[in-house]
């Protein structure tokens, strides 16, 4: 989406504004008015204070009807005032007139927009485009992450090892194939690490040899916190920051996220100390370089600011969201991580965003497209892929797919492991073609092939900047 807009009205207006804010939406901007986005049951001062506060641009509608109101419309104009008095904040205010009359108190020194006049809103547009060029922070995309001595290029999938995932397999017997196929880059959890570890003397030691022999084959380990596999065991206790710490101890962990609170306050800037403060314990801890924060929101609209906010702290080497708590649906949490992407590239430097348990291949191509940098997913080891389309049928009808790939025919390999041989080959190339299309800016071609004609029609509405239509 384009630049985000606040829009300010007295309420006799509200037909008027509503009119503009249409007009916005089709110039392909992100306005907002409480009498179209709030909903049912929402603290609608609250909502308002920080749509406020979100947004890259305010404009206020003046008329005579906003002059003799003395109530919250006055009130939003001072909010705003002393928004902009904070440090390193830059939001652009405009007073558009409706009517032909003076402007407030505060707004007095501003230029105005006469939309009275003739070509007035055409002039406005105009003005808030260039505007919002003029603000944009230009920021290279990031084609490769640097881990010590190894490189991974961008965009990349993370296949996830979990004793939460609905296989066959145990998660020993995920490791080992992931190694035995020379997978440069897998996510494993701290909880599943920790409690094999812990079973007894010969599990622990072919746990130890496994994660030694892959980072001997230069292979990339991302550590999880384990509070997924708490959240979906239902484990009130038993899994906390220390054991997490403990891992360190046997292991020689490169990359892991932070402990990370499933659980975050609705406070926004409570969430955001309490991310930092979980990150610094755990790099203090283990005395890691690459400890890496999870960003988790009550409330998507949330989460752009919250992760701005941390990436401006503490400039870690990538910044994480889940995806179920982007919204509801695709298309709601591709136009989270268009802000996402937005909000990071406003810090001046780029930072890789990391979408936790995306691994549909239809997800991961969209969200890359919107400026997502690297997934991880338990797909690959729950499903069989067809490597035509991209979509992901159960893992029993493997056989119709498996002569897609060399390891349908190869003997000595039982059923399950061709079909994970057979995944983790697509995933692979999927990944090399959206790195191959970032890199031509040719995405749009991708997802036009791959997604149904109607959903790629309403993703050219949508996201007009991400296909560039």
């Amino acid at each position: 989406m384009g630049a985000r807009i606040f829009l300010s009205y007295a309420g006799e207006d509200v037909g008027r504004v509503k009119h503009h804010y249409k007009q916005l939406k089709d110039a392909g901007f992100d306005p907002w008015m409480d009498g179209v986005n709030l909903q049912a049951g929402q603290d609608w001062e609250r909502e308002i204070k920080e749509s406020i506060r979100l947004s890259d641009i305010v404009i206020f509608f003046i008329s005579r009807n906003a002059n003799r109101n003395d109530g919250y419309f006055q009130r939003e104009i001072l909010h705003v005032l002393e928004i902009l008095k904070s440090p390193g904040k830059h939001m652009v205010v405009i007073p558009a007139c409706l009517d032909d009359c003076p402007l407030p108190v505060g707004l007095e020194r501003l230029q105005k927009a006469n939309l009275y006049e003739k070509g007035g809103w055409k002039k406005l547009v105009r003005d808030i485009n260039k505007l919002t060029n003029k603000t944009r922070v230009e920021v290279n995309r990031a084609r490769n992450l640097s881990i010590g001595t190894n490189v991974l290029e961008l965009p990349c999938f993370f296949p996830a090892i979990s004793s939460t995932a609905k296989s066959t397999l145990s998660v020993i017997d995920h490791l080992a194939l992931l190694i035995s196929f020379k997978q440069p880059n897998f996510l494993i959890s701290a909880f599943d690490i920790h409690d094999l570890l812990k079973r007894n003397q010969q599990t622990s030691r072919a746990v130890m040899d496994l994660i030694y022999k892959a980072y001997g084959g230069k292979s990339v380990i991302l550590l999880d916190s384990g509070n997924y596999e708490k959240y979906w065991r239902k484990l009130k206790r038993g899994w906390t920051a220390r054991k997490f710490i403990e891992v360190f101890r046997y292991l020689p962990i490169e990359l892991a996220f932070c402990y990370d609170n499933l659980k975050p306050s609705e406070d926004r800037d409570q969430v955001i100390r309490e991310i930092e403060k979980s990150l610094r314990r755990d790099q203090k801890s283990t005395s890691l370089q690459y400890i890496l924060p999870i960003v988790h929101s009550k409330d998507p609209k949330y989460v752009p600011y919250i992760c701005q906010e941390v990436v401006s702290h503490l400039k870690p080497l990538l910044i994480a969201v889940p995806e179920r708590e982007l919204g509801e649906g695709i298309f709601k949490r591709a136009e989270t991580i268009v802000a996402v992407r937005k909000a990071l590239d406003s810090t001046g430097a780029y930072c890789p965003l990391h979408i936790l348990g995306t691994g549909n291949p239809l997800s991961i191509l969209l969200f890359a497209a919107c400026g997502a940098d690297s997934f991880d997913g338990l797909e690959w080891c729950q499903t069989s892929v067809d490597k035509e389309t991209g979509r992901l049928y159960h893992s029993q009808l493997a056989d119709l797919f498996l002569h897609q790939s060399q390891f349908g025919k190869t003997e000595g390999l039982g059923f399950a492991a061709k079909t994970l041989m057979h995944n983790l080959t697509f995933y692979q190339e999927w990944m090399r073609m959206i790195r191959v299309n970032v890199e031509k800016g040719n995405l749009h071609d991708m997802l036009k092939k791959y997604f149904p004609r109607r959903a790629f029609d309403e993703l050219k509405g949508r996201f007009p900047e991400v296909l560039k239509v």
